[in-house]
């Protein structure tokens, strides 16, 4: 659900994430835990299929990017900033649902951000590990 630019340093590929103006940073949050489980779980040997390309470091800080926003999210999937500037016809037509709470399970959350970490602390490059979202 973003924009990510692909940059290549010395032969390490990263993507710098782009967020869409229209998303709410606290979905943002939310859906960087799921990436950063998926892209674990394909570099585990016991994963058969590996279609697709391989995982790379994201880096947060790329510019927002306009896009046309995804209908039908729950109302506080959207940037309320974004919103402001919209016509009432417009937000009728995103269709919004009613609010969710974007939040993961407090162990998978610690989990997750104890791989970070430790990949951080490590000093290895970031290539020898799968997605490391720097916020």
């Amino acid at each position: 659900m973003s924009d990510d630019d692909r940059e290549d340093h010395n032969g390490v590929i990263s993507y710098r994430i782009r967020h869409p103006v229209w998303r709410n940073r606290v979905l943002t949050r939310f859906l960087r835990v799921f990436d950063q489980v998926g892209a674990l779980h394909k570099e585990e040997d016991t994963v058969h299929d590996r279609r697709g390309n391989p995982v790379h470091a994201r880096i947060m800080g790329g510019p927002d990017i306009e896009k046309r926003p995804v209908r039908s999210l729950p109302a506080n999937a959207y940037s309320e900033q974004w919103k402001q500037m919209l016509s009432e016809d417009k937000i009728l037509r995103l269709a919004e649902g009613p609010d969710y709470e974007f939040v993961h399970d407090p162990v998978l959350e610690r989990s997750v951000q104890q791989f970070v970490n430790v990949a951080m602390s490590s000093h290895l490059s970031l290539s020898q590990f799968p997605v490391l979202v720097q916020y």
